[in-house]
């Protein structure tokens, strides 16, 4: 399971969708299915007394990688399902090397974020459930190899996952427990992060302890580092967010707030000769003493589409302009939405749609707050830093 994530090119092959979210395979993934089914077929072999030999073992060991990035993928669709059930907004799917992430738009409540969490193993325990079940009737030797392989690996992926270490749901498990009992989600964070780095280590350690006894197999050994560093990085990330979250606590992103005027894309552009109802002079009056910067353009449903350019506006002649709606001199920015004015996850949010653009637009629970421009809250953060020096 992965968190929040700022769009970007696509991950790989999309071969599909689930729920209006793509589902992607990236290169790796045939990489990892090949080494897969070299790992196993041993195992394959060993297993049938049929045909131990020849091309059984080889096809069953090639149909259980696949089935089980199978089961991968039905891990993920298990986060996006309970993540949708929560309100939350999956952006994508995929499948990678190391095995898969889902991606959201935000997981801002402990326990939405635990049940997300919880949600992938529980689907690989109900997978493995469902196999042994189907294993109680009479099956051709390959195929109860297969199937009973299948139940085993799904159990190991599931207790493997609630390890309680980043980047395994058990990581962001044991997370969001301690943010909902401290209400510090950057507390959480490092606690965890160092967790990790802890079971890197010690599966680093298990390595070099089989190779000095001379019962170190490369294949597995090789794999196990691989392991062992991905743990490592995915804590370091952690205790470093962590920290950053906790340095954020006080940030209030109410001064940055200018206020915008709110259009839809239906309205006719503003600036006709002989215009009524419809134009800027139609819009409620902005009290006294407040100056609007920005119009913010709306769709029908409210969502945010962008900001108005004054620029292209000023482009078509006042003569123009009939029969022209806002929505042809509309400028795309990025809009954030927001459920608090304050603390860390204001600042990630704004600082994720600011990452696309100089200027967002700030929506709340009920509607368009106003705008942030990047130089402001640079400007500001800045200042604080050298402060801090």
């Amino acid at each position: 399971m992965s968190g929040p994530s700022s769009p970007s090119r696509r991950p790989g092959l999309r071969v599909g969708s689930f729920g209006g979210a793509p589902i992607y395979l990236s290169g790796g993934l045939l990489i990892a299915a090949v080494v897969l089914a070299v790992l196993v077929a041993p195992g394959m072999s060993d297993l049938m007394t049929l045909a131990p030999g020849g091309g059984a073992p080889i096809l069953a060991s090639i149909a259980f990688a696949v089935l089980f990035l199978g089961s991968v993928l039905v891990h993920e669709l298990a986060h996006g399902t309970v993540a949708r059930w929560c309100g939350i907004e999956v952006r994508a799917y995929t499948l990678t090397f190391w095995g898969g992430h889902t991606t959201f738009t935000a997981l801002d409540r402990p326990g939405a974020s635990a049940a997300v969490s919880a949600a992938g193993p529980v689907s690989n325990l109900a997978l493995a459930g469902l196999g042994w079940l189907v294993l109680q009737a009479p099956l051709p030797e390959v195929a109860g190899v297969i199937l009973a392989s299948l139940v085993y690996a799904n159990v190991v992926l599931a207790v493997l996952n609630l390890l309680p270490v980043p980047p395994l749901d058990g990581g962001h498990l044991l997370e969001a427990v301690i943010w909902g009992a401290t209400g510090e989600r950057g507390r959480a964070m490092v606690i965890v992060g160092w967790v990790g780095r802890l079971l890197a280590v010690l599966t680093l350690g298990a390595v070099v302890a089989s190779a000095v006894r001379g019962a170190a197999e490369i294949v597995w050994s090789v794999w196990l580092v691989l392991i062992a560093v991905v743990l490592w990085t995915s804590a370091t990330r952690s205790i470093r967010v962590g920290r950053a979250r906790q340095a954020a606590r006080g940030f209030d992103l109410r001064p940055f707030l200018r206020p915008a005027a709110v259009m839809t894309t239906e309205d006719p552009l503003p600036g006709q000769r002989g215009e009524g109802e419809g134009s800027l002079g139609a819009l409620p009056p902005i009290p006294w003493g407040m100056s609007v910067g920005l119009t913010v353009v709306v769709d029908g449903d409210g969502a945010v589409v962008g900001i108005l350019d004054a620029d292209a506006l000023a482009a078509i002649p006042p003569q123009a302009r009939a029969g022209l709606t806002v929505a042809s001199v509309v400028r795309r920015v990025p809009s954030a939405g927001v459920r608090s004015l304050r603390g860390a996850d204001a600042l990630a949010e704004i600082s994720r749609a600011l990452a696309g653009g100089d200027v967002a637009v700030v929506t709340g629970a009920h509607g368009v707050l106003g705008t942030v421009w990047r130089e402001d809250v640079v400007r500001a953060l800045g200042d604080q830093g050298a402060a801090g020096r």
